[in-house]
């Protein structure tokens, strides 16, 4: 047995487990499996004691470390760990797995960071605190099962864990903080506990969940939380989220029904653009805006309601949203702006109800199955440029009895060779 020279302190003694730990170094090894307290790991050159000796020092604990049969290592300490410090076994590229001892509270920044064969690690019950990107760019981790005590998952702790499949989210934990799973393109199953309240931006982009719910503690959906989730096929907003935040479901084409919560007051930009699969979203009464390109590309798109609190569609908001064919407009609606429908091509006929006092520029441009147009105004709204251009040949505008020659002397006219006074007067609905 050969031992390696180090400084001794009287104490507690207690053992860390350490498996198949290369420092610096990414080559792959054929590794052994753990055995009672005794852990293998290469050591051919590396610096695998310097390592435990710096998480020694700062916790003023180390006794000596063992080396049996040149790849087995035992660390002693001889007080309880409390701390693993920032930057700790970082780029220790073949560390496979860490068993955490209970008394350690706190892991630091990046103390695991881009350990890329590091598939299995334990954390104590007795952890509190995970640093940001603790466990970044851990390639190899497949689940992590968070101790209830943690209460924030920060920033980027486990972003671009490709492999990792399972989480394991406590009750504790209230905030999870920007991307802190960004890129785990493998992560099929995570439950966002009750407990959560925030949610940082681009927090489980691309990750390979099939299906989330979000609680309703959480106020705001972030800047492109789900991003380009490509498997997600179902969300369940709960009520008490006010917002869906700017680019919130980008890019997840799977996606084909979206639950919203009864108090969503605000859908912002790109939320939902190109989710080509969307088939279905019950739009709550309490929705007052829909930014721009919202739900741009929403090819599957078949219906859509718009609840009479809704003061604002931005530009683009329904762009080519090809299969659309049923649209009904509220009545908190005075304007119709810019491209809003543009490229809807299946979109056979439409309301325009009287409280609409302008079109936006080539609002319906291109929905070139477009054949009947009601507009219950008496006195034309305006339309600006190329507002219903490449619609279908001779359509059909349906007007009250009294407004045909004003719609006729109108910009309308330009648009609609057929104008018919046939639609109901304002007074008489």
């Amino acid at each position: 047995m050969k031992r390696i020279n180090t400084t001794r302190i009287s104490g507690l003694m207690m053992v860390v487990i350490l498996a198949a730990m290369l420092c610096g170094s990414c080559k792959k090894d054929d590794i052994a499996p753990i055995e009672g307290n005794m852990v293998y790991a290469t050591s051919d050159g590396d610096n695998l004691e310097e390592r435990i000796m710096f998480v020694a020092a700062y916790n003023n604990a180390i006794e000596d470390i063992t080396s049996v049969g040149g790849n087995v290592f035992t660390a002693t300490f001889t007080a309880p760990l409390t701390l693993i410090q920032d930057y700790a076994f970082g780029n220790c590229c073949n560390l496979t797995s860490i068993d955490i001892p209970e008394g350690v509270t706190t892991i630091g920044e990046r103390a695991f960071d881009s350990c890329a064969h590091l598939a299995v690690i334990t954390l104590p019950q007795s952890l509190t605190s995970i640093g940001s990107r603790a466990y970044c760019r851990c390639w190899s981790l497949v689940s992590i099962d968070i101790p209830e005590g943690v209460t924030e998952i920060q920033t980027e702790t486990f972003g671009g864990c490709s492999s990792l499949r399972n989480v394991v989210i406590p009750q504790s934990v209230s905030r999870i903080g920007d991307y802190a799973f960004y890129n785990c393109s493998n992560l099929a199953d995570v439950v966002i506990p009750e407990s959560v309240t925030s949610i940082g931006a681009e927090a489980f982009y691309r990750c390979g969940i099939y299906w989330i719910t979000v609680p309703g503690g959480i106020d705001s959906i972030n800047y492109g939380t789900f991003m380009e989730c490509d498997n997600l096929q179902s969300v369940s907003l709960k009520d008490g989220i006010v917002e869906i935040g700017s680019s919130a479901f980008v890019g997840c084409t799977k996606l084909r029904t979206a639950n919203m919560a009864r108090t969503i007051t605000a859908i912002r930009s790109n939320a939902f653009m190109d989710c080509k699969s969307l088939e279905y979203i019950n739009l709550p009464r309490s929705l007052e805006w829909i930014g721009q390109y919202a739900f741009y590309g929403c090819e599957s798109l078949a219906s859509l309601t718009l609840p009479n609190g809704v003061t604002h569609i931005d530009k683009y908001a329904f762009g080519d949203c090809k299969s659309l064919v049923s649209i009904k407009l509220g009545s908190g609606l005075t304007l119709i702006d810019d491209w809003v429908f543009q490229g809807c091509e299946r979109l056979a006929s439409l309301t325009v109800p009287e409280n609409i006092t302008k079109i936006g520029v080539q609002a319906f441009r291109g929905c070139k199955s477009l054949a009947s147009v009601t507009c219950e105004r008496s006195v034309p709204p305006s339309i600006s440029y190329e507002a219903f251009e490449n619609i279908a040949a001779n359509a059909t505008l349906h007007v009250p009895s009294g407004s045909v020659a004003a719609y006729q002397n109108s910009t309308w006219g330009i648009y609609f060779p057929n104008i018919v006074g046939d639609a109901p007067a304002p007074s008489s609905r």
